[in-house]
């Protein structure tokens, strides 16, 4: 190894041993990103109060979020679990983890809430029947898709189509592996869970929406997250809230175990969307953007999706 590239990969800072690759190729892009585009130094390891890694910030304010409309967006989900809305927020991690899922949401959606044109112009190059985008929400559960637990939509579009108001829900997936089961153990909705009657329950009234028998979603890794997002809408769109909904996953695409996930789970559910991180990119530089709007793109592109800028030869 080079002189240089020691200081390079010193500047980048330590990462674990032993990881996946994908979550390892990721982590060490982030700590290039961290390193050269922030100029911070390597932050706080979770749990390792005397260890830095190369992924996290120390002391962060809003240099995780590539514009303002990113930091704000964050500032009114924050106040909105304050209030006592669904979902988790955990304003250390979101703010100082570079790896962290909430991170991509806030980046790759802040800019749509912030602007429900360019919203409802890109809806439309997703779902069909798109009149306007009417809100983008983090951590969102509607007021009527209540499952009996605080499942939430990590990223919520609601809008308009010709049939009444309609819902995109959204599961972001960078590095986190899937939600299925609790400390103990027990599939989150499974046999002898807390949820069991009351999923069931919110499962018959909408049963038509799955072509997969309800044990078989739930006692499944790969779905079970996957479908108490659809269970929240199409509970939702049964009392009548919205007139269609649509869920999905929004994933780097270098994430096969998200890629089969959401391939898996469109096998058994209706509206499923599968939403690539390169595929949101291409499609919004195919819009007619502003020069601020463009250059988030392509930070977007170079925090998430430039691995060839942070590899070295």
């Amino acid at each position: 190894m080079t002189e240089h590239r020691k200081q390079l990969e010193s500047l980048i800072g330590p990462s674990p041993s032993r990881e996946p690759s994908f979550r390892a190729s990721q982590r060490a892009h982030q700590g290039w990103f961290r390193a050269f585009v922030l100029k911070r130094p390597p932050g706080p390891y979770p749990g390792r109060a005397d260890q830095t890694i190369c992924n996290t910030i120390s002391d962060p304010k809003d240099e995780n979020f590539l514009t303002k409309a990113s930091a704000t967006a964050l500032r009114e989900a924050i106040e909105d679990r304050r209030a006592g809305s669904a979902g988790l927020i955990e304003p250390t991690r979101v703010r100082g983890n570079l790896l962290s899922s909430q991170p991509l949401a806030f980046n790759a959606f802040g800019e749509l809430a912030a602007d429900p044109a360019l919203c409802t112009n890109w809806l439309r190059t997703l779902v069909p029947d798109v009149i306007e985008a009417t809100s983008v929400r983090f951590e969102f559960r509607p007021a009527h898709g209540d499952i009996g637990d605080n499942s939430a939509f990590d990223v919520a579009v609601e809008y308009r189509c010709s049939a009444g108001p309609a819902l995109l829900g959204l599961e972001v997936k960078y590095t986190d592996d899937f939600s299925a089961k609790r400390a103990g153990g027990t599939w989150y909705g499974g046999a002898g869970d807390r949820n069991e009657a009351r999923y069931r329950a919110c499962f018959e009234r909408v049963q038509g929406a799955f072509s997969t028998d309800y044990v078989a979603l739930v006692e499944n890794s790969t779905t079970n997250q996957l479908f108490r997002n659809a269970l929240i809408a199409e509970t939702a769109a049964a009392q009548g809230q919205y007139a269609v909904v649509h869920t999905g996953l929004f994933f780097h695409p270098g994430d096969a175990r998200a890629a089969a996930a959401v391939a898996s789970f469109s096998a058994g559910a209706r509206n499923v969307v599968a939403l690539p991180l390169d595929r949101f990119v291409e499609s919004l530089q195919l819009l007619q953007l502003s020069w601020p709007q463009r250059r988030w793109t392509m930070l977007l592109w170079a925090r998430y999706l430039g691995e060839e800028l942070s590899r070295f030869p």
